[in-house]
């Protein structure tokens, strides 16, 4: 590519990975997201039947733990705070779907079920509000803090 190209090519798309280490190659990060929900969609598809739901909720953990691997292994954003705050919500997200094992016919007790499903719901909702809080008051609060301290500069003028 010629460096015109490579402009037009970086003011068009620059947004898919600006925020992301591109030294990776094949394992850019939406790459392997995107192989990482095609592969489970491909094994939900191929064997759908309710006998094989354990097998999906396994290949789902099996698929999520390798993406974890993943992220502490190549970091793939530049921010190294994000990179912490994603590995966070990925191994949440392993945890949260061995919770779904216990929804299958491996266990068959309903009061077990439902105190899960109250402890699925629970880690859920504790992996919603603690990044979202922490994304608050890491980025939102000192920006709020800034636009004040700018108006009464501009007020004072």
């Amino acid at each position: 590519m010629n460096t015109g190209d490579e402009i037009y090519f970086d003011r068009i798309y620059s947004c898919l990975y600006e925020d992301f280490k591109t030294n990776s190659g094949i394992f850019h990060y939406y790459t392997v997201f995107m192989l990482r929900r095609i592969f489970f969609v491909y094994i939900c598809f191929k064997w759908y039947q309710p006998e094989y739901t354990f097998f999906q909720v396994m290949a789902n953990v099996q698929i999520s733990f390798i993406f974890v691997l993943y992220m502490v292994k190549f970091r793939p954003f530049l921010d190294e705070e994000m990179n912490k705050l994603q590995i966070i919500n990925e191994y949440v997200f392993v945890v949260i779907t061995y919770h779904q094992l216990l929804f299958t016919d491996f266990v068959d007790d309903a009061s077990s079920k439902n105190l899960m499903g109250w402890s699925f719901v629970l880690c859920s909702l504790g992996n919603m509000i603690w990044p979202n809080g922490y994304l608050v008051v890491v980025n939102l609060i000192p920006s709020v803090v800034v636009l004040f301290t700018r108006k009464k500069v501009n007020i004072k003028k």
